[in-house]
């Protein structure tokens, strides 16, 4: 779909669908509305290149970094434990 990804793992065909319809122009979100932030797991493999992705370098075991999406909402991004 334009403007939307749906994500998820182990075969299912989504757990988690983000979008941007309606958004397009709209800049940051004020204070107090909408999320105030999402935290995602990720085993070794993906947190390795997501985090190269991002330009975060290398990061030790256990470690996580934060992303900002484009109405700056956190997404922390951490190992799976």
């Amino acid at each position: 779909m334009d403007r939307a990804s749906f994500l998820g793992s182990g075969g299912y065909h989504h757990h988690v669908g983000i979008n941007t319809w309606h958004s397009a122009g709209f800049g940051t979100m004020p204070p107090g509305a909408g999320l105030a932030g999402v935290t995602m797991a990720a085993d070794d493999e993906t947190f390795a290149s997501l985090a190269a992705g991002a330009g975060a370098g290398e990061t030790p075991a256990g470690a996580s970094f934060t992303l900002h999406d484009p109405a700056g909402i956190p997404i922390k991004v951490c190992r799976t434990p």
